[in-house]
């Protein structure tokens, strides 16, 4: 179950817990049979408005806190500025190449839990020299994009969209969704940490410096 919907479900049951032992107490200490018949009749709504609202602070302190795919692995600034742009994982050289964008086209905005974001969009390419196909064992751990000293780290997804697929040779990742920063951006350096899963060592390797291009 995802982090949010455990946490507002905890957060439902305690709070009409809660309620419901305050009720109970409340009509014991009155012993009034006509006061508990009116409470009995409220308590369906009282407890979907505890609901409410107790959503609703789960919410608000996701939204402080961070939204809950930001998940990547954290990683010295200093160690990811000195990857290299070719790395070797077992006699395979891997080159890394990505392309960025900024979708500032007009179009509906939904505002979703957690902080403001960016319509940043950025498809990474992680390539065999030999166009050898990449060793399954081989696991693209974290993504981190700097824009001088402002670095978003996140986990890349899948991309399933066939126009970025560049053959058997290539793992094709995407970010979505970047932090504020990046409008005042005009290009990006992006990196990748990866996991040899049999040595369960990581390597980093970063892509050329991406121009950010602005689509209107």
């Amino acid at each position: 179950m995802p982090l949010r919907s455990r946490t507002s479900s905890a957060w439902t049951a305690t709070a009409a817990g809660l309620f419901q032992a305050a009720c109970a107490s409340g009509a014991y200490l009155l012993g009034e049979p006509r006061f508990q018949s009116a409470l009995g009749a409220l308590q369906p709504l009282m407890r979907a408005l505890v609901a409410l609202f107790g959503t609703a602070f789960v919410l608000a302190c996701l939204r402080q806190s961070g939204s809950a795919h930001d998940q990547a692995a954290l990683e010295p600034a200093t160690n990811l500025r000195s990857a290299p742009y070719e790395t070797s994982i077992r006699g395979h050289s891997l080159r890394l190449e990505a392309n960025a964008g900024l979708n500032l086209m007009p179009g509906p905005s939904f505002d979703l839990p957690g902080p403001a974001r960016s319509p940043a969009h950025i498809i990474i390419w992680l390539s065999s020299a030999d166009s050898a196909p990449i060793a399954a064992d081989v696991r693209i751990d974290s993504a981190y994009v700097f824009h001088g000293d402002s670095v978003w780290a996140d986990s890349p997804r899948a991309e399933q969209t066939e126009r970025f697929a560049r053959g058997r040779g290539t793992i094709v990742r995407r970010l979505d969704d970047g932090p504020l920063w990046i409008y005042k951006a005009d290009s990006l350096d992006i990196f990748l940490r990866l996991i040899d899963t049999r040595t369960k060592s990581p390597v980093l390797i970063r892509a050329p410096r991406a121009a950010l291009q602005r689509d209107y």
